[in-house]
């Protein structure tokens, strides 16, 4: 398996396919624990990308705990070593 670790300080900013949410999840990783911080003012990871401050909105933005990093490790994991002609659906 591939070595995935995250720096211990940075503002960390993903999607993942939520089925609570039927559809797509904005997510960060705060403290070990991935956050869903989807919301209305941000609702795709564009519209974050398009702010002027991204990262200092990720760093503030509120949200719900839905797992651990290390429990998302396997899909970072696949996601990194992807090749870039191998499409993912999400």
């Amino acid at each position: 398996m591939t070595e995935f670790n995250l720096p211990a300080d940075g503002v960390f900013l993903g999607r993942i396919w939520s089925p609570q949410a039927g559809g797509p999840s904005v997510v960060t990783i705060r403290d070990g624990a991935v956050v869903d911080i989807t919301s209305r003012q941000a609702p795709t990871v564009r519209d974050i990308c398009e702010m002027d401050d991204p990262a200092g909105y990720v760093s503030t933005a509120g949200g719900m705990p839905i797992g651990t990093s290390l429990s998302a490790k396997g899909w970072l994991v696949t996601l990194a070593s992807r090749p870039v002609e191998d499409p993912l659906d999400l």
